[in-house]
């Protein structure tokens, strides 16, 4: 009789440890100024690792993701260098979030490769930086004709005044849409 309440004992903490185990936050991986020089190299586009830059820390919820260019958008860099503002995701849903990536690039944009010249760009102020960058903390405000609740969040995509951008909670746990407002301000609706 004992030992038929052991082997339950036993079975009864296995199962509590595997449950806590399945519960544990998953596991997040850093994208590298690397790993996205190596996806736009494998979309053709002729730059090297240390012309990649990233505004933010970017992760994802596997190692090494296989990611893919979204787009791109066009601005003016320092001296005659311009830096392209390319928009990444990754190639399984669920994996990454979309981010930019800052490249450093001395061509014409006719030298980029065929796809990435018919992709559209992010907004028609081509040229002007944006006026939030992805990553930014910023205060959206939520506001009608009897409430008004302010909320820190952090901006996933660059956007413009008047733009429309999702943003997040700190913890990315809860998703927003806001219209930019300003450099820190965003505005939603109830």
């Amino acid at each position: 009789m004992q030992n038929w309440i052991w082997k339950f004992g036993l079975v009864g903490l296995a199962a509590a440890a595997l449950a806590l185990l399945l519960a544990a936050e998953p596991e997040s991986y850093s994208i590298s100024p690397g790993q996205v020089a190596r996806t736009l190299l494998q979309s053709g586009m002729q730059i090297k690792q240390g012309d990649v830059s990233l505004g933010a820390n970017v992760v994802a919820s596997k190692p090494d993701p296989e990611m893919r260019v979204l787009g791109f958008q066009p601005a003016a860099g320092p001296g005659n260098r311009k830096t392209l503002w390319i928009r990444i995701g990754c190639s399984q849903l669920g994996v990454c979030l979309p981010f930019y990536a800052a490249v450093a690039w001395n061509g014409d944009l006719a030298a980029l490769p065929k796809a990435m010249r018919n992709a559209k760009t992010a907004h028609p102020d081509i040229g002007s930086p944006p006026v939030i960058r992805a990553g930014t903390h910023a205060t959206l405000v939520i506001a009608d004709d009897r409430s008004r609740v302010e909320l820190t969040v952090v901006a996933l995509q660059n956007g413009y005044v008047g733009q429309v951008i999702r943003v997040a909670s700190p913890d990315r746990r809860e998703f927003f849409r806001a219209e930019v407002a300003g450099a820190t301000l965003l505005k939603g609706a109830m």
